[in-house]
């Protein structure tokens, strides 16, 4: 019987599906994005960048449907959509200003949510997953980098999108936050449930 490597035993068996290679590939177009940017190639980026999203797309869809969803997929997929967006983030605030804050904003959210995340996790024991909203918000980043770099937007359209996915941000931070706080607060009733009948089960009866 043939032995199971390292990786099997972590991530179960599934390292090189499908998905997985497609996020990998994801990953591979993060410097050619930069390269093109720096090149000043922004439509040649931007179609690049779309074509990452559309990749991410299509290897969640093949992860459910044929059954390859990996423990490996489940943090490789999101790594390559937040390290691509915030990639682009970068290059697009070196050339415009306005898009500073919505950069800095990006990386507080991933910082903000990772740590809480962590912490939801450590106090519930369940995994957090993404929400509707989460989801909405990076479709809606996505769809705006692309508009910047093929369209070559500046000045009012520019800052107009910027503000958009500002607020989009601000929002869905605040909605996980009330969601992870309602995990924990579920989960502390649910242990004080249990200890409660512990509790109660185990007390001696009067008289005897």
């Amino acid at each position: 019987m043939k032995k199971a490597s390292f990786g099997e035993k972590v991530f179960g068996g599934k390292i090189f599906t499908i998905p997985n290679l497609m996020s990998m590939f994801r990953l591979v177009l993060i410097p050619v994005i930069l390269i093109l940017y720096i090149k000043e190639k922004y439509v040649a980026a931007g179609v690049t960048f779309l074509i990452s999203g559309i990749t991410d797309v299509i290897d969640g869809w093949v992860a459910r449907r044929f059954n390859m969803v990996s423990d490996l997929g489940k943090a490789l997929d999101p790594a390559a959509d937040k390290l691509t967006q915030a990639a682009a983030l970068l290059c697009i605030s070196f050339r415009h200003n306005e898009v500073i804050p919505l950069m800095v904003l990006f990386f507080f959210v991933q910082i903000i949510m990772a740590l809480t995340g962590i912490h939801t996790i450590q106090r519930t024991g369940k995994m957090v997953y993404a929400r509707w909203y989460g989801k909405f918000n990076t479709v809606l980043l996505t769809v705006s980098i692309v508009a910047i770099l093929l369209f070559r937007l500046s000045g009012i359209p520019l800052v107009v999108i910027t503000a958009v996915c500002f607020v989009s941000g601000v929002v869905t931070l605040t909605l996980y936050m009330i969601h992870y706080g309602r995990m924990i607060k579920s989960s502390d009733l649910e242990d004080a449930k249990k200890e409660s009948v512990t509790t109660g089960s185990g007390e001696t009866p009067e008289g005897e």
